[in-house]
């Protein structure tokens, strides 16, 4: 009769475990010639927030983010791309290099397709389809939280003070913080309260700033909210303190 139970209960735990979701997702998209994986850790805990990557070559963005999604269960998404920044396809018999933060608006689509040379109607409504499978993972409810990478001297906050002002709506800029160290949300409550915290903080200019096809963009002309982390590549501990002091303020929303 123990024996019986006892097989009873491996059964049991076996079907539980089997019908169990998996919490780490890999889902793929044909791009062209290659298949393009966007992985997903869904997490157990619901968050008013999505953590993503979507350049695989920033891994102290991804490090963070990933620490950060396992040790509190919340969602983390990013796109695998064999650690590099832009993706290389061919479709048509032409090649492609484009860049995955660049493609969610048309005008960005095709931008980065005029950058590979001739294109036409297909290779267009296949970047379209792409920027629709990522999509259509991220909820629009929640706030989306890009983990971005730069290199010294390429890309800080000064930037939005000189060539870049047309697209900031506001700019604090606190002179004791790195300058590659900065936040940019396209959210006014949201800038407001890292700029308290005496955060380098940009406040989009979602009405006026030029159509990249970023994600930023994206999400400033559809009055969504988004905030990107963005640090200079190895400055983890600055990265790591600076999502949890925006998931502090998000907290308090």
């Amino acid at each position: 009769m123990k024996n019986i139970v006892l097989f009873l209960l491996v059964i049991t735990n076996s079907f539980n475990a089997c019908s169990q979701e998996p919490n780490q997702i890999e889902h793929s998209f044909n791009l062209g010639n290659r298949i393009v994986s966007f992985q997903e850790f869904k997490g157990k805990k619901k968050a008013p927030f999505i953590l993503l990557s979507v350049h695989s070559n920033e891994r102290t963005g991804i490090e963070t983010a990933e620490a950060f999604s396992q040790e509190h269960k919340v969602p983390f998404f990013q796109i695998l791309n064999e650690n590099k920044r832009m993706i290389e396809f061919s479709n048509n018999e032409k090649k492609f290099s484009v860049d995955p933060n660049r493609i969610y608006t048309d005008e960005g689509v095709r931008a980065s397709l005029s950058k590979n040379g001739n294109y036409d109607t297909s290779d267009f409504v296949l970047l379209q389809q792409f920027n629709k499978f990522i999509l259509e993972k991220l909820d629009p409810d929640k706030v989306l939280i890009a983990m971005h990478n730069n290199t010294e001297g390429e890309y800080d906050i000064n930037r939005y003070l000189k060539d870049l002002k047309a697209d900031a709506d506001s700019v604090h800029v606190n002179e004791k913080i790195d300058a590659d160290d900065f936040f940019l949300t396209t959210d006014a409550t949201i800038f407001c309260r890292l700029k308290c915290l005496n955060y380098n903080v940009i406040l989009q200019n979602n009405s006026g700033a030029a159509d990249d096809g970023s994600l930023s963009v994206l999400y400033g002309k559809r009055n969504l909210p988004y905030v990107n982390i963005e640090a200079q590549h190895g400055h983890k501990e600055e990265q790591v303190r600076m999502l949890n002091d925006l998931i502090k303020v998000l907290k308090e929303q």
